[in-house]
């Protein structure tokens, strides 16, 4: 059993993904009541400060996050591709630090309309 304010992360299948939300959903509903949200990524989804700050709210609620393989690498991927480009360019870790983020995404970094409850 997960303590009250520990966070979670379930890579499923894709097929097995909405089954596995549902199952999440019942078993933490009333006991010990946590949202369960679902993180979708493609490699062109852009990385923004909201994805961010719906991870750390995920993550700050002791959040169940249920995802895909895919997804996952897909934004590993993202992730180094705009590592590479930060450190190749000091305009671009400029630019970076104006939009809000304090350093290139990280893993924690999630977009709010790829991370929702559903």
């Amino acid at each position: 059993m997960l303590p009250p304010s520990s966070s979670s992360l379930q890579v499923v299948p894709a097929t097995l993904l909405t089954f596995t939300q549902g199952v999440l959903r019942e078993r933490f509903s009333s006991f010990v009541p946590k949202a369960v949200y679902t993180f979708s990524f493609d490699r062109t989804t852009a990385v923004t400060p909201q994805l961010v700050r719906k991870l750390r709210e995920a993550e700050g609620h002791g959040g169940l996050v249920c995802s895909t393989p895919n997804a996952l690498k897909s934004f590993a991927l993202a992730f180094l591709h705009a590592h590479r480009h930060v450190r190749a360019s000091p305009l671009r870790a400029a630019s970076l630090h104006t939009c809000g983020c304090e350093q290139a995404p990280d893993a924690r970094a999630l977009n709010s309309n790829h991370l929702g409850e559903g």
